[in-house]
């Protein structure tokens, strides 16, 4: 850590910072395309909130229909976030809220350019994105802190006769800790994706969004078990948030994909050592609604057993552990950092060798298109005008997926497929069969 600030302060001496600013901004270019013209923080950031507070989900994403459209909107929210009575005391305690036009290490990872506002369609996806992550943090907080007040104050804020102006002042009216409020801040700053890298990663994350995809969201992912077991054991105030949130998304979830297996011509596969672990299969489609832990669940699967099991014929192979950290450590690089790679090394390029013009340009198509066009493309190539009903799951979202695998028992009949390897905005995925 060390040795990395002493570069960026060697940079920063030889390199204005306006300049470096502008470079990073330009090499973030095609992230902030692939992941705009949409509504993902639904079902991606959001997804536990799903299951585990159904009437604030649907509110936050009623809010990021209503924001995307409209700038007034997404004002007169902020202006809500701001006049709510545990406010003050929940900003103290670590609850974050993000800056459409504040300092740019706070943004959020998938815009975090200076252009972001300033450029039709990712303004869009940038406001209903950022809004979205404000309210569900700032509504389910201010539930689980309402539900630690003593029911005669917790009416007088219910009737707006009573507000706080520390948290001194909420730690007393509660008799919770510091730490309890702390830790819930965390615990919902960590679940939307915004996992803790340390104050000086974050106050640099330009750059390392500039080499991976969205460094604090994948964090995030692994920060929550940690964290939730932690808090189980040593935060008795956060048993019953936690317990809710997690059990919720795995019965909710997992209910789900049983009750869609059940249904003829579509899968569902349930071995976590192939890269189709936890999907919903139609033919040659995908359809990922975990919002990307069962990536995570995958992952340590094959490195912890050895083992894989390939989607295009059902065997279950050796791999690698080397293998297995390489590949994910791949997945997690930025548009940018994956082109670079490509450049360096044509023969192992992401989706197959870079040896015609075609691939070339069919590679640089992919790292500037919106990722919910790519995905709706390749479902219409595989099942037609059809594949269009794929699309408010791939505008939530939901990690839409189109590869050539092997027929199974219940597949549906397949046709030639657009694409072999995909990414999926918040966690490239990018493992082929």
């Amino acid at each position: 850590m060390r040795a990395a600030q002493s570069l960026l302060a060697d940079v920063h001496r030889l390199v204005p910072r306006s300049k470096m600013s502008v470079f990073l901004d330009v090499i973030g270019l095609p992230r902030i395309f692939q992941a705009s013209f949409d509504l993902s923080f639904s079902l991606r950031q959001g997804i536990i909130y799903a299951w585990s507070s159904p009437k604030e989900w649907f509110s936050m994403v009623k809010a990021g229909v209503r924001s995307f459209g409209s700038e007034d909107v997404a004002r007169t929210l902020d202006r809500r976030f701001f006049e709510r009575p545990l406010f003050k005391p929940m900003k103290e305690a670590g609850l974050d809220y993000v800056d459409r036009w504040g300092a740019i290490s706070q943004k959020e990872e998938m815009v975090m350019s200076n252009w972001a506002e300033r450029t039709p369609g990712v303004r869009q996806s940038n406001r209903a994105y950022t809004v979205q992550g404000n309210k569900i943090r700032a509504d389910r907080g201010d539930a689980d802190v309402m539900n630690w007040l003593p029911p005669a104050i917790r009416q007088q804020v219910e009737d707006g006769t009573k507000t706080f102006a520390n948290l001194d002042e909420l730690v007393a009216a509660t008799g919770k800790t510091r730490q309890d409020f702390e830790r819930l801040a965390q615990w919902h700053n960590v679940l939307t994706g915004r996992g803790e890298i340390g104050k000086w990663l974050q106050a640099n994350n330009q750059w390392l969004n500039a080499v991976l995809y969205a460094p604090r969201f994948a964090v995030s992912r692994v920060e929550v078990p940690i964290f939730a077991v932690r808090n189980f054991i040593q935060n008795p105030a956060l048993r019953k948030t936690v317990t809710k949130d997690l059990a919720s998304y795995v019965a909710g979830t997992t209910a789900t994909l049983v009750a869609i297996d059940q249904v003829p011509g579509v899968d569902v596969e349930w071995n976590p050592l192939s890269s189709d672990f936890g999907k919903i299969r139609v033919g040659n489609l995908t359809l990922d609604i975990s919002g990307g832990y069962v990536v995570l669940i995958r992952q340590v699967a094959q490195f912890a057993t050895g083992k894989t099991k390939s989607t295009a014929t059902g065997k279950v192979d050796d791999i690698a552990r080397a293998d297995v950290l390489g590949r994910f450590l791949r997945s997690k690089l930025s548009p940018s950092g994956s082109f670079t790679k490509d450049v360096l090394d044509p023969k192992r390029a992401y989706g197959g060798p870079l040896d015609s013009r075609e691939r070339w340009i069919q590679r640089i198509a992919e790292m500037w298109a919106p990722l919910v066009g790519q995905d709706l493309y390749e479902a219409t190539q595989e099942f037609g005008a059809v594949g269009l009903l794929a699309a408010p799951f791939a505008a939530a979202g939901a990690s839409v997926n189109v590869y050539e695998r092997k027929p199974t028992r219940r597949s549906v009949p397949q046709r030639t497929p657009s694409r072999k390897y995909r990414i999926r905005k918040g966690a490239p995925e990018g493992e082929g069969p």
